[in-house]
C-alpha cells in the first residue's frame, strides 16, 4: 500500500498542469527537456531518492561553500511529509546501518573531518563501523551539537581494533531520527575527511566528485522516468530517431523495474496528465471536443506476441457543484504489432464538451494484464481534428521552407499562414538537450504567404531544432544545422 501511495504522490509532484491550446502538446515529439533532480556524492549513499520522490527536493546536496577545493557535503534536516526528518549519508546501506561499506584494511588512530554546522537543539552524528568477514569489530559514535558557523577541523579518537578490518562504513546524519528536538533547516556540512596513521585514502574524501540524477521527457508529457532515475534504472520512455516525420518520435517500452511490487513492476507508459488513485486525470486544456484523432505508430511485440499496445484518451470537465474535475468520457484502442509506420484514425462520440484531455500511451495491454518486457511502441504525428472537416489545428502553417540549411549567418523562413491569428508567429531555437536558447517574434498574424529572416551568428556549430509556432503548439518543426 505504501508503494502505491508513493507512486501516486510522485505523479502529483512531477506531472505539471498542461495549459495548452486546442492542439495536442508536442504532438510531433520533437521537443524534449532534461530535468535535473539532485546531485549525488560518488562512493556514498544518501536518502535523496526517497525524499525527492515524496517532497520534490533533496536533503543532501553539493555546496559551493567548501573548506578547500570546490565543494563540500551538506546534510540538512527538512520536512518529510509533515515532520522534520534528518539527512543521512553513508558508505554503507541506508536500510541496515551495519551492512555494506567500502574496502579498508588498516588500523587508524583517529578520524578527521572539517565541519561547519548550525544544529539548534538537534544533535548530529558521525558513525564509523569497522568490519571483518561481515561482522562488526568496533562501533564509533561521535555526537555533534551546537553551532559552528565557520570551518573547523575536528579529530575524533577511534576505538582500538586489535586486528585489521576489511571494511569500513562512514555515516553522517544531520540529526537524530525520531527526536522531538529536530528543527527544519538544521544542517551539517562536511569536507576533507581522513583517517590518521594509515596510508589508505577514503574515496571522494573531499567531496569533489558528484553525479547528476536527471531524467528526460517529451515536453508536455509525463512518464515514470524521474522515478526510475532515482533508483539508477534506465528510462521507459525515450526519444527515438526512427520517426515518421521530423527528427524524433516517442518510444514507450515495457520494462521490469522490480521496485514497486506486483503489477506496477512491469510497465511502460507516457501521458499528458497524471495517474490518480482511481484512474487517470489532469491533462491539457480544451474548449471543445475534437471529432477525431489520428497518429502513426510502430509496435514491436516480439517478446510476447499476445501483448498489444494501448492508446487512450480521457476527457474531463470541472464540476462546479462539487468543485472537482470529473471524467466525462474515455476511449481506448488496442494496437496490434506493426513493424512499419501505420496510421491509426479514430473518432469520438458526440458528448459533453470537455475542458481537459489526457492522452495515454502504453506499451503493454494494461486492460487485460498481458505484458511483454521489452515490447516497444513508437508514436508520431498525433493530431486532433475539429469541426468534422478533418483539419488538424496544428497545421496552421503550410509550405514552410527553411534556407539555407546549414546556415552560417542568416536563415530565412518562407511559409503560408492558413488563417489569421490572434497572436503572432514565433520562431524558437532549441539545443540538443531541448533547452530554448533563442526566440524571435515575427509579428506576423495575417493569413497569406510570408517571409521571415533571423540571425544564427550567436549559435555555435552543431544541430538545433527550429520550432515555428503561433499559439498552437507544433505548427512546424525541423532540424537546423549551423556551421562556422
Amino acid at each position: 500500500m505504501m508503494r502505491k501511495f508513493t507512486l501516486l504522490l510522485l505523479f502529483l509532484v512531477i506531472s505539471a498542469t498542461m495549459a495548452m491550446s486546442q492542439g495536442i502538446p508536442n504532438s510531433t515529439f520533437e521537443i524534449w527537456s532534461i530535468t535535473k533532480m539532485y546531485d549525488e556524492p560518488q562512493f556514498f549513499n544518501t536518502g535523496n531518492a526517497t525524499h525527492y520522490m515524496l517532497m520534490n527536493e533533496s536533503n543532501v546536496s553539493r555546496s559551493n561553500d567548501a573548506h578547500s577545493g570546490s565543494y563540500s557535503l551538506k546534510l540538512e534536516t527538512k520536512m518529510f511529509l509533515f515532520f522534520p526528518f534528518p539527512a543521512l549519508v553513508s558508505t554503507g546501506s541506508l536500510d541496515d546501518m551495519t551492512s555494506g561499506g567500502i574496502p579498508f584494511a588498516d588500523q587508524p588512530d583517529s578520524f578527521i573531518a572539517n565541519l561547519k554546522y548550525e544544529l539548534n537543539q538537534d544533535t548530529a552524528f558521525i558513525i564509523i563501523y569497522f568490519k571483518k568477514d561481515g561482522s562488526v569489530l568496533t562501533t564509533n559514535v561521535f555526537p555533534v551539537f551546537g553551532d559552528q558557523t565557520s570551518w573547523k577541523e575536528f579529530r575524533f579518537p577511534l576505538l582500538p581494533l586489535g586486528s585489521n578490518p576489511d571494511t569500513v562504513i562512514i555515516a553522517f546524519t544531520s540529526g537524530q531520527p525520531e527526536s522531538f528536538t529536530l528543527t527544519e533547516g538544521s544542517y551539517l556540512m562536511v569536507d576533507n575527511i581522513s583517517f590518521t596513521s594509515v596510508s589508505t585514502m577514503i574515496p571522494n574524501n573531499s567531496f569533489e566528485l558528484w553525479n547528476e540524477v536527471k531524467s528526460e521527457d517529451a515536453e508536455g508529457w509525463s512518464s515514470f522516468n524521474p522515478y526510475l532515475s532515482l533508483f539508477g534504472l534506465p528510462p521507459s520512455v525515450t526519444k527515438s530517431t526512427d520517426a515518421h516525420n521530423g527528427i524524433y518520435s516517442i518510444s514507450v517500452k515495457t520494462i521490469d523495474a522490480a521496485i514497486f511490487g506486483g503489477d506496477l513492476d512491469t510497465f511502460g507508459i507516457a501521458l499528458t496528465g497524471m495517474i490518480e488513485e482511481d484512474g487517470f486525470g489532469g491533462g491539457f486544456a480544451l474548449n471543445s471536443k475534437p471529432d477525431s484523432m489520428s497518429f502513426y505508430y510502430k509496435y514491436n511485440n516480439s517478446n510476447n506476441v499476445m501483448d498489444m499496445a494501448i492508446v487512450g484518451v480521457f476527457f474531463s470537465k470541472f464540476n462546479t457543484s462539487n468543485m472537482q474535475s470529473e471524467t466525462i468520457d474515455s476511449f481506448f484502442w488496442l494496437l496490434p504489432a506493426a513493424f512499419t509506420w501505420t496510421r491509426k484514425s479514430v473518432s469520438f462520440t458526440d458528448t459533453l464538451a470537455p475542458d481537459t484531455a489526457n492522452i495515454v500511451i502504453s506499451s503493454s495491454n494494461l486492460l487485460f494484464d498481458i505484458k511483454g518486457v521489452g515490447n516497444e511502441i513508437l508514436v508520431d504525428d498525433m493530431l486532433f481534428y475539429f469541426g468534422g472537416v478533418g483539419i488538424p489545428v496544428q497545421k496552421v502553417l503550410s509550405g514552410t521552407v527553411v534556407y539555407p540549411n546549414p546556415s552560417s549567418s542568416v536563415s530565412h523562413i518562407d511559409f503560408t499562414l492558413q488563417e489569421s491569428l490572434s497572436v503572432p508567429v514565433t520562431v524558437e531555437i532549441y539545443n540538443a538537450n531541448g533547452q530554448l536558447i533563442q526566440q524571435f517574434n515575427t509579428g506576423i498574424q495575417t493569413q497569406g504567404q510570408h517571409h521571415f529572416s533571423f540571425s544564427t551568428t550567436e549559435l555555435s556549430s552543431g544541430s538545433y531544432i527550429l520550432h515555428l509556432s503561433s499559439g498552437k503548439k507544433n505548427a512546424f518543426t525541423t532540424k537546423l544545422q549551423v556551421l562556422r
